[in-house]
């Protein structure tokens, strides 16, 4: 048998005191029998639920925080590269059949004709490969590479978003 506070006993009865307690974990105390009483797998699970809450919440504010940067210009410039993207799908998993036996067939022309034309005017066979080992750098003149790179990057997409938005803009 084991004793349970007068706070305890008198919060599982309903009565609040300023504080809030939890009825769960206590339990009410009759005899030798403890009722309600959370067992130690309610209670992972509930911890469980909760840190799963914790968790959406903040991949929602990280997609929030994404949602301002580059992460959405770079998708409003890929958008029609998706679009382009889901139309080869289906047409890979042969959800029309007359389309994807025309593309196929379209494909086939355009590679055996690419292969005709690069046999016929090819001016020789290439020996040796070279390549050249860029020149060696600190890292701190990496670091300011990749960031001039992604300054660069940045630069392009909002170039292209801007393209985009003003050829939108001339067609409607």
């Amino acid at each position: 048998m084991h004793s349970v506070s007068s706070l305890s006993m008198a919060s599982n009865l309903g009565f609040m005191f300023g504080t809030t307690s939890n009825v769960n974990e206590a339990g009410l105390c009759v005899g030798e029998i403890t009722v309600g009483e959370i067992t130690p797998l309610e209670r992972a699970v509930k911890e469980s639920i909760t840190n799963h809450t914790k968790v959406v919440l903040a991949q929602a504010t990280v997609d929030g925080v994404k949602a301002d940067g580059i992460d959405t210009d770079l998708a409003e410039l890929l958008s029609p590269v998706t679009e382009v993207g889901k139309w080869l799908l289906s047409l890979a998993y042969w959800e029309d059949s007359l389309k994807s036996s025309v593309f196929c067939l379209d494909f086939s022309y355009i590679i055996s004709v690419f292969m005709v034309i690069t046999r016929s005017y090819s001016q020789g066979s290439i020996d040796e490969l070279k390549v050249v080992a860029p020149p060696a750098m600190t890292t701190v003149e990496q670091f300011l590479a990749v960031q001039n790179a992604i300054s660069q990057a940045e630069e392009l997409i909002q170039d292209g978003n801007i393209v985009r938005l003003k050829s939108r803009g001339k067609s409607q």
